[in-house]
Protein backbone atom coordinates (compact mmCIF):
# COMPACT_ATOMS: atom_id res chain seq x y z
CA UNK A 1 0.00 0.00 0.00
CA UNK A 2 0.91 3.73 -0.18
CA UNK A 3 -0.29 5.07 2.92
CA UNK A 4 0.33 8.87 5.09
CA UNK A 5 0.70 9.21 9.12
CA UNK A 6 1.06 12.27 11.21
CA UNK A 7 3.94 12.71 12.76
CA UNK A 8 2.41 12.24 15.92
CA UNK A 9 1.25 8.85 14.64
CA UNK A 10 -2.72 10.24 14.61
CA UNK A 11 -4.54 10.03 10.81
CA UNK A 12 -3.15 6.68 9.24
CA UNK A 13 -5.32 6.41 6.19
CA UNK A 14 -4.41 4.24 2.92
CA UNK A 15 -3.99 6.43 -0.16
CA UNK A 16 -3.75 3.16 -2.43
CA UNK A 17 -4.15 -0.34 -2.30
CA UNK A 18 -2.05 -2.13 -5.16
CA UNK A 19 -4.18 -4.53 -6.94
CA UNK A 20 -3.67 -8.66 -7.35
CA UNK A 21 -1.22 -9.97 -9.67
CA UNK A 22 -1.11 -12.76 -11.88
CA UNK A 23 1.76 -14.83 -13.17
CA UNK A 24 2.06 -14.67 -16.54
CA UNK A 25 2.54 -18.72 -18.22
CA UNK A 26 5.57 -17.63 -20.15
CA UNK A 27 7.58 -14.93 -18.32
CA UNK A 28 7.16 -16.46 -14.72
CA UNK A 29 6.59 -12.79 -13.99
CA UNK A 30 3.78 -11.15 -11.82
CA UNK A 31 2.08 -8.95 -13.56
CA UNK A 32 -0.75 -6.30 -12.87
CA UNK A 33 -2.10 -2.95 -13.95
CA UNK A 34 -0.74 -0.39 -11.34
CA UNK A 35 2.81 -2.82 -9.93
CA UNK A 36 3.59 -4.74 -6.55
CA UNK A 37 6.24 -4.93 -4.16
CA UNK A 38 6.86 -1.21 -3.42
CA UNK A 39 10.47 -1.18 -1.88
CA UNK A 40 11.40 2.85 -1.56
CA UNK A 41 10.02 5.40 -0.18
CA UNK A 42 8.32 8.10 -1.67
CA UNK A 43 10.06 11.60 -3.27
CA UNK A 44 8.22 14.41 -2.98
CA UNK A 45 7.86 16.09 -6.27
CA UNK A 46 7.36 19.75 -4.68
CA UNK A 47 4.17 20.11 -6.83
CA UNK A 48 2.30 18.02 -4.81
CA UNK A 49 2.60 14.70 -5.88
CA UNK A 50 4.74 12.04 -4.55
CA UNK A 51 6.64 9.50 -6.83
CA UNK A 52 7.89 6.50 -6.48
CA UNK A 53 8.25 2.84 -7.52
CA UNK A 54 7.61 -1.10 -7.40
CA UNK A 55 9.60 -3.54 -7.59
CA UNK A 56 7.42 -5.87 -9.37
CA UNK A 57 3.87 -5.57 -11.43
CA UNK A 58 3.04 -3.39 -14.27
CA UNK A 59 2.21 -4.91 -17.48
CA UNK A 60 4.94 -6.87 -18.14
CA UNK A 61 6.03 -7.74 -14.06
CA UNK A 62 8.76 -5.67 -13.79
CA UNK A 63 7.53 -2.77 -12.10
CA UNK A 64 6.12 0.76 -12.13
CA UNK A 65 6.74 4.36 -11.77
CA UNK A 66 4.13 6.17 -9.96
CA UNK A 67 2.45 9.37 -8.99
CA UNK A 68 0.06 10.04 -6.47
CA UNK A 69 -1.42 13.49 -4.94
CA UNK A 70 -1.27 14.25 -0.97
CA UNK A 71 -5.04 13.43 -0.96
CA UNK A 72 -4.57 9.47 -2.80
CA UNK A 73 -7.58 11.15 -5.23
CA UNK A 74 -5.78 9.70 -8.21
CA UNK A 75 -2.81 7.38 -8.72
CA UNK A 76 -1.27 7.10 -11.96
CA UNK A 77 1.11 4.90 -13.31
CA UNK A 78 3.91 6.80 -15.63
CA UNK A 79 5.96 4.19 -16.84
CA UNK A 80 5.85 0.94 -16.96
CA UNK A 81 9.54 -0.99 -17.00
CA UNK A 82 9.77 -3.87 -19.67
CA UNK A 83 13.05 -4.78 -18.63
CA UNK A 84 15.64 -3.78 -21.87
CA UNK A 85 14.69 -0.16 -20.47
CA UNK A 86 15.28 -1.51 -16.37
CA UNK A 87 13.91 -3.98 -13.90
CA UNK A 88 13.13 -3.85 -10.73
CA UNK A 89 13.57 -0.80 -9.19
CA UNK A 90 14.02 -0.69 -5.19
CA UNK A 91 16.18 2.88 -4.81
CA UNK A 92 14.13 6.01 -4.07
CA UNK A 93 13.76 8.48 -7.19
CA UNK A 94 14.99 12.08 -7.07
CA UNK A 95 13.92 15.10 -8.67
CA UNK A 96 16.75 16.92 -10.06
CA UNK A 97 17.44 20.26 -10.43
CA UNK A 98 16.18 20.17 -14.25
CA UNK A 99 12.64 19.35 -12.36
CA UNK A 100 12.95 15.43 -14.09
CA UNK A 101 12.86 12.55 -11.67
CA UNK A 102 15.75 10.07 -11.94
CA UNK A 103 16.02 6.71 -10.35
CA UNK A 104 17.81 3.32 -10.75
CA UNK A 105 16.59 -0.45 -11.51
CA UNK A 106 18.44 -2.90 -9.82
CA UNK A 107 18.01 -5.30 -12.71
CA UNK A 108 17.52 -5.06 -16.70
CA UNK A 109 19.08 -3.15 -18.99
CA UNK A 110 20.67 -3.28 -22.63
CA UNK A 111 24.47 -4.61 -23.81
CA UNK A 112 26.45 -2.84 -26.44
CA UNK A 113 25.27 -5.72 -28.54
CA UNK A 114 21.86 -4.23 -27.97
CA UNK A 115 21.12 -8.14 -25.68
CA UNK A 116 18.91 -7.85 -22.68
CA UNK A 117 20.97 -7.71 -19.63
CA UNK A 118 20.28 -8.17 -15.98
CA UNK A 119 22.93 -5.59 -14.50
CA UNK A 120 20.43 -2.59 -14.15
CA UNK A 121 20.03 1.14 -15.27
CA UNK A 122 19.76 4.42 -14.64
CA UNK A 123 16.87 6.86 -16.18
CA UNK A 124 15.23 9.78 -16.58
CA UNK A 125 11.50 10.79 -16.94
CA UNK A 126 9.52 13.96 -16.68
CA UNK A 127 7.03 14.33 -13.97
CA UNK A 128 3.81 14.23 -16.76
CA UNK A 129 5.21 10.60 -17.86
CA UNK A 130 6.36 11.71 -20.64
CA UNK A 131 10.46 11.36 -22.14
CA UNK A 132 11.16 8.04 -20.16
CA UNK A 133 14.95 7.63 -21.25
CA UNK A 134 17.31 4.80 -20.31
CA UNK A 135 20.17 7.03 -19.27
CA UNK A 136 22.53 4.13 -18.64
CA UNK A 137 22.78 -0.02 -18.84
CA UNK A 138 25.17 -1.09 -16.00
CA UNK A 139 27.72 -3.12 -17.68
CA UNK A 140 29.31 -5.12 -14.28
CA UNK A 141 33.26 -2.86 -14.84
CA UNK A 142 31.60 0.11 -13.24
CA UNK A 143 29.23 -1.84 -11.06
CA UNK A 144 26.00 -3.68 -11.23
CA UNK A 145 22.64 -3.87 -9.28
CA UNK A 146 22.45 -0.14 -8.28
CA UNK A 147 20.91 -0.02 -4.82
CA UNK A 148 20.87 3.65 -4.02
CA UNK A 149 18.53 7.00 -4.51
CA UNK A 150 21.06 9.17 -6.74
CA UNK A 151 23.17 12.23 -5.06
CA UNK A 152 22.91 15.07 -7.98
CA UNK A 153 26.35 16.80 -7.14
CA UNK A 154 26.41 19.58 -9.26
CA UNK A 155 23.59 19.91 -12.92
CA UNK A 156 23.31 16.76 -15.36
CA UNK A 157 26.16 15.02 -12.52
CA UNK A 158 24.89 12.45 -10.11
CA UNK A 159 26.42 9.94 -7.80
CA UNK A 160 25.18 6.82 -6.54
CA UNK A 161 26.54 3.24 -5.62
CA UNK A 162 26.12 -0.46 -6.55
CA UNK A 163 25.84 -3.55 -4.65
CA UNK A 164 27.73 -5.57 -6.93
CA UNK A 165 30.47 -5.48 -9.88
CA UNK A 166 33.38 -3.42 -9.98
CA UNK A 167 37.05 -4.58 -10.02
CA UNK A 168 36.59 -6.23 -6.74
CA UNK A 169 33.47 -7.77 -7.65
CA UNK A 170 31.88 -6.20 -4.27
CA UNK A 171 30.32 -3.02 -5.50
CA UNK A 172 31.05 0.48 -6.73
CA UNK A 173 30.81 4.34 -5.92
CA UNK A 174 30.00 6.05 -9.38
CA UNK A 175 29.33 9.08 -11.35
CA UNK A 176 27.66 9.63 -14.07
CA UNK A 177 27.52 12.71 -16.39
CA UNK A 178 24.41 13.20 -18.00
CA UNK A 179 26.73 15.60 -20.46
CA UNK A 180 29.05 12.97 -21.31
CA UNK A 181 26.91 9.98 -20.96
CA UNK A 182 29.41 8.33 -19.24
CA UNK A 183 29.87 6.12 -15.80
CA UNK A 184 32.64 6.10 -13.99
CA UNK A 185 32.60 3.26 -11.28
CA UNK A 186 35.46 3.72 -8.27
CA UNK A 187 36.26 0.32 -6.09
CA UNK A 188 38.72 -0.66 -3.63
CA UNK A 189 39.76 -3.54 -3.09
CA UNK A 190 41.54 -5.66 -0.11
Amino acid sequence: VVFRIAFDGTGFQVLHEFSATTKDATTGQLENPDGAAPLSGLADGGDGFFYGTTSQGGVDGYGVLFAIPADGSAFTVLHAFNNANGARPSAELMVAGDGKLYGTTSGGGVNSSGATTKLGTMFSIDRAGTNFTRLYSFDGASGSTPASRLLELSSGVFVGSASSGGSCGSGTLYRYSVAGDTVTGNTRCG
